[in-house]
This record gives structure tokens, C-alpha cells and sequence, in this order.
């Protein structure tokens, strides 16, 4: 990760707000649409691809303090979905920078276990399957923009 940082992967990139807690327990959906985000107490500015750390809590079960990690049944129709929406509403030019955006996610994901101080066991207890994660270059095909 020191290497991606020293690299200046991730200089290009937007900054973005985060609410930096993104789970399900904070998502409002009304009739399938995304209503609302709740719990902004952690709100900051980090290189865009921070939060997509949140894909692991929407297709992960067992995040909780000594639980093992797990996915969920639908972990594909989950990840579907989020990064089509996810990719669908960025401009091109962010969206070719798959990697960048990706290695933000992972940094992440890492960062998060230990955030403000605070030791997170789930967070790391999943932290080797974000580590491995790509986002899948299927679900962000610059051909679903057209």
C-alpha cells in the first residue's frame, strides 16, 4: 500500500465527502430507492474510491466482534448492482481510472481498522478479503455508459 501511496496513484483523483460509516444499518431505502444516509459523525474529504470499502459490509455477514467474515447468498446480484450504479454516475475520464479508484478502496478498507485511534476487529477480521478484492471490470465497462 506505501507503494500505491508513494507512486501518486491516487493524486488524480477527486476528492469526494464520505460519511465514512456507510453500512446498512445507515442507508434509508423507501420502495427500492435510496432515500437517505444517516450517522455523519466521521464526515471527511478522502481521495474518491475511499468508502467503496462499504461494498464488504453490503455482501458480508458476520462483521460483528469475534464473528468469522462470510458472504452473503447474493453477493453477486449485491455487487452488480452497486458497482453499475456506482460507475453509471461518474464522468469518463474518473471512470477510466478504475485501478486508482480501486487501490483508494483498499487503502481504505486498511485504514479503517484502526481509524481515529480505535482498534476495529470486524474491520479486520475482513480486511484480507478487501485486500484481495478487484473491482470487477465487468460490472464497469465503459460500454454500459452508451
Amino acid at each position: 500500500m506505501l507503494d500505491i501511496l508513494r507512486s501518486g496513484a491516487l493524486n488524480d483523483l477527486p476528492l469526494a465527502i464520505t460519511n465514512d460509516d456507510i453500512s446498512p444499518t445507515n442507508i434509508i431505502v423507501n420502495n427500492g430507492i435510496l432515500t437517505g444516509l444517516v450517522d455523519w459523525e466521521y464526515i471527511e474529504e478522502w481521495p474518491l474510491g475511499w468508502e467503496l470499502k462499504a461494498i464488504f459490509w453490503m455482501v458480508g455477514k458476520g462483521m460483528g466482534e469475534g464473528e468469522d467474515y462470510a458472504l452473503h447468498d447474493n453477493t453477486l446480484q449485491i455487487e452488480d448492482a452497486f458497482w453499475k450504479e456506482f460507475g453509471a454516475q461518474l464522468p469518463v475520464p474518473v471512470r477510466q481510472q478504475r485501478l486508482a479508484i480501486q487501490s483508494a478502496m483498499q487503502i481504505g478498507a486498511a485504514a479503517s481498522t484502526c481509524l481515529y485511534g480505535k482498534y476495529r476487529g470486524a474491520h479486520f477480521a475482513s480486511l484480507p478479503s478487501m485486500l484481495e478484492y478487484s473491482i470487477p471490470p465487468a460490472f464497469w465497462s465503459l460500454d454500459q455508459l452508451l
